[in-house]
């Protein structure tokens, strides 16, 4: 029998894409990416899914907003970036509000460790758990 092997970035894109199916107040948010099955995703639900750009901190704030109207959000963008760039709003916005409005919003940073080694220092981290742990109701 032979297994389809596939990148777990692209099990995980298509099971969003499969949740998105069915749910339409799901919304992904994308911190500028490109893949094919993001390209599928983005043309599949060309109205719920959002290239925010390399902006990780507006990211958040609109993960936030949507999910303070009632939708499900995933964030998507490079996990050193999601989490060191825009740890204020999450902390404030994700976090601290959660306190008042429950909301549903995914974090999914993708290359966390050294994943990205070929792109520099800036796109490696491994304390990402570490920091993130930190912050209340994550």
């Amino acid at each position: 029998m032979n297994a389809i092997v596939r990148p777990m970035r692209d099990a995980v894109l298509e099971t969003l894409i499969d949740r998105m199916a069915t749910d339409a107040d799901f919304f992904f948010l994308s911190g500028d990416f490109g893949s094919p099955v993001l390209d599928r995703l983005r043309a599949q639900y060309p109205d719920r899914f959002i290239n925010i750009g390399i902006a990780e901190q507006n990211l958040i704030n609109v993960a936030a907003g949507l999910a303070l109207e009632g939708c499900k959000v995933v964030a998507y963008a490079i996990a050193p970036f999601l989490t060191l760039r825009a740890f204020e709003q999450i902390r404030i916005n994700l976090s601290l509000m959660a306190e008042f409005r429950p909301m549903t919003v995914v974090l999914i940073g993708v290359g966390a460790g050294f994943s990205y080694t070929l792109a520099g220092p800036t796109h490696c981290w491994l304390a990402v758990l570490s920091v993130m742990g930190a912050v209340p109701s994550l």
